[in-house]
């Protein structure tokens, strides 16, 4: 009679053991989805939405940020470290944070239902996302947060304007101000689209085509005021 008991028992046993791990699994998600980022002084959460495994994706004033975990293997979708930002404190490990003034492109797939965000090339936070310099976000469904990207990203663009340099060639001159703040970061691309590194577009002499490039930002300046 004991035995018949104890076998009617284990299948209420099992149910609560795996009624316990799903409660045990919905209130880490919630607990992550409560999840504040390191912000700024005077920074304010404009959207707080969840990715699809119920990570947290925060849009505020000055950045976006990121939080898929804290066992997330480096690459395009976590970079898994620490580095410091606009502010006097660190990026917590598991926050990944790029400033709107660091991404150069927002990309939305309607299939998938991910948000691609480039970053500029050369900036510390982009350089830490892997060649590609990217983040995938996959969202449950399409919110505010895609048009919202966007628009602080344009947002950020002071001038964007193209020059012509030596033995033909062009470079695109823009510059990006840091919300909140006058700082101003001065970004110069050939003409192929790819960021200038020293070298000049179609085999020009550099120093003649960064002496050009020089001239036309301090006009730019002048011409803005900044």
């Amino acid at each position: 009679m004991a035995a018949h008991v104890a076998r009617l028992n284990r299948p209420r046993l099992a149910s609560r053991l795996l009624l316990g791990a799903a409660y045990r699994m919905r209130d880490a998600i919630r607990g992550r989805s409560r999840m504040r980022p390191p912000t700024d002084y005077g920074e304010r959460t404009l959207v707080r939405e969840r990715d699809v495994i119920g990570h947290p994706i925060v849009a505020t004033t000055h950045a976006l940020y990121h939080y898929p975990g804290p066992d997330m293997a480096p690459g395009r979708h976590f970079h898994g470290k620490v580095h410091p930002h606009a502010g006097a404190h660190p990026i917590p490990l598991g926050w990944r944070r790029l400033g709107w003034e660091e991404i150069a492109k927002v990309g939305w797939d309607s299939v998938r239902h991910v948000l691609t965000v480039t970053g500029l090339p050369g900036r510390r936070a982009v350089a830490a996302l892997g060649p590609e310099a990217a983040i995938d976000l996959y969202l449950v469904r399409r919110s505010r947060l895609v048009d919202l990207a966007r628009d602080r990203v344009a947002a950020t663009l002071v001038v964007s304007r193209r020059i012509p340099v030596a033995d033909g060639g062009t470079v695109l001159v823009t510059a990006r101000r840091r919300p909140g703040s006058a700082v101003v970061t001065w970004v110069v691309f050939n003409g192929d689209g790819s960021r200038a590194n020293g070298s000049g577009p179609n085999g020009a002499d550099p120093y003649l085509v960064r002496a050009q490039v020089q001239e036309a930002i301090r006009s730019l300046r002048a011409e803005l005021h900044i």
